[in-house]
């Protein structure tokens, strides 16, 4: 059965499906999209953002593949944002026993602030928080 919006008589089961795989970790989001742009192409590296100023690191453990566009991408979210992003992930397999996650390591490869979180099956673009620097008048990424 449909997951209806009361007021709307919208389906909302696009929006539960991506409210449920959405997944935040400090300053890094991965936001469930349908597919990864045609022109990505994978990397090997599973290391989605690095902190610039701790040098801890979020980073993908398990069955996933990451992606990259030479361009960054306008993608839209559910509120019809326009964001820009370059960086992709798939999650291939994510089990009970061998979950997909994103983890925050520090140097030596421990945890670090945040704890792991656990991915769904699917793919997701990668959304680097951003701030507005008034005094700078630009917008920059947050740096972790």
């Amino acid at each position: 059965m449909d997951k209806l919006d009361f007021e709307t008589g919208d389906d909302m089961t696009n929006k539960f499906d991506i409210l449920d795989r959405m997944v935040r970790q400090g300053d890094v989001l991965l936001y469930p999209i349908e597919q990864i742009p045609a022109d990505a192409f994978q990397v090997d590296n599973p290391v989605l953002a690095y902190g610039e100023k701790s040098g801890h690191k979020h980073k993908l453990r398990g069955q996933t593949l990451v992606f990259q566009t030479l361009d960054k991408k306008p993608m839209r979210t559910l509120d019809m944002k326009q964001v820009q992003t370059d960086m992709f992930v798939r999650v291939v397999e994510s089990t009970m026993t061998n979950p997909a996650e994103l983890v925050h390591e520090n140097k030596q490869g421990k945890q670090a602030d945040h704890l792991p979180k656990n991915l769904k099956v699917g793919d997701y673009m990668v959304i680097r928080e951003e701030e507005l620097s008034p005094f700078e008048e630009q917008i920059k990424r947050v740096e972790d």
